[in-house]
């Protein structure tokens, strides 16, 4: 195996995507269903909360930084 292929362990069946998305930015997950061809980047909080922020694989550090300063509770 390479550092490219992921083994089973690290492969994440897809999922249908959630109904609770906030509309005010980008899409924020509630639950654990991942939607195909996405990422969930969990935020915990210093309040013990936790934010998830889906991002795609293609998407640059700058873009995923944009997307979690959008999200982050003001």
């Amino acid at each position: 195996m390479t550092d490219a292929e992921p083994s089973k362990a690290d492969v994440i069946a897809p999922a249908p995507a959630p109904a609770a998305t906030s509309s005010s930015g980008p899409p924020v997950v509630i639950n654990d269903k991942i939607p195909s061809g996405q990422v969930n980047l969990r935020l915990l909080l210093v309040s013990g909360k936790k934010s998830d922020v889906l991002v795609l694989p293609s998407d640059t550090v700058e873009a995923v930084r944009k997307k979690v300063f959008d999200s982050w509770p003001k």
